[in-house]
């Protein structure tokens, strides 16, 4: 019922193997108990220590029970936040992109002066995507966020939820502009797009933000 056991190592994906060897692994200390861990139940990739499966308690140091009380305190109740879902969400993620890219690309072009001569200029697309790497990385590590993503609510933050700092948001967004947009090279960006929707729906996580550790929230 749980074989099939993903987890994040080193910033890479590891599995599949089963609940028994993952709960091993936390057991003898191997991997801390933050660790993102999936399967195929889970909607999304989760902390071992908020999962049943991965009890914090059974790892930590014994701790001496508190004096019993006269009159029970009521336990505090977590605060809501605005973000609470963390659904695959691919074709907002894409929606979020196509509202950046519209907005770079005149933006590059009034820069630079450099124009398009066609639909299909690969030269100007990769320039594009270029320039938009080092946008993208430059509005997430200042601003939290590009207009895409800020508009359809998707937002992209480090496992700890901090704010990418700009060396992390470049790494990510050059694997993004490779291995899910294939640098707009022809027939091959299709296939990494192809390739990153069926990742991103098979295992809740896309590769780059796996391999940086990103933490993405979605607002419903």
């Amino acid at each position: 019922m749980y074989e099939g056991w993903f987890y994040v190592e080193n910033h890479k994906q590891q599995g599949p193997i089963d609940l028994a060897d993952l709960q091993r692994l936390f057991k003898s200390h191997e991997l801390p108990l933050d660790t993102l861990v999936w399967h195929m139940n889970l909607t999304s990739w989760t902390a071992a220590d908020s999962l049943n499966e991965f009890p914090s308690h059974a790892h930590s140091a014994p701790v001496t029970p508190p004096a019993p009380q006269p009159t029970p305190q009521p336990t505090p109740q977590p605060t809501s936040t605005a973000v609470t879902s963390t659904g695959h969400h691919p074709w907002r993620r894409y929606f979020a992109r196509a509202i950046d890219t519209t907005l770079l690309v005149p933006l590059f072009a009034y820069i630079t002066h450099i124009y398009p001569t066609g639909a299909n200029d690969i030269k100007f697309n990769a320039m594009t995507i270029a320039f938009a790497i080092i946008a993208h990385a430059l509005l997430q590590s200042t601003w939290w966020s590009t207009p895409g993503k800020a508009i359809l609510g998707y937002n992209v933050r480090t496992h700890s939820g901090e704010k990418m700092t700009f060396e992390q948001a470049l790494r990510r967004e050059g694997n993004i502009a490779w291995h899910g947009l294939g640098f707009a090279i022809p027939f091959y960006s299709i296939y990494t797009l192809i390739r990153s929707y069926g990742h991103l729906n098979s295992t809740g996580s896309t590769t780059w933000d796996a391999a940086g550790n990103f933490r993405v929230t979605h607002r419903k």
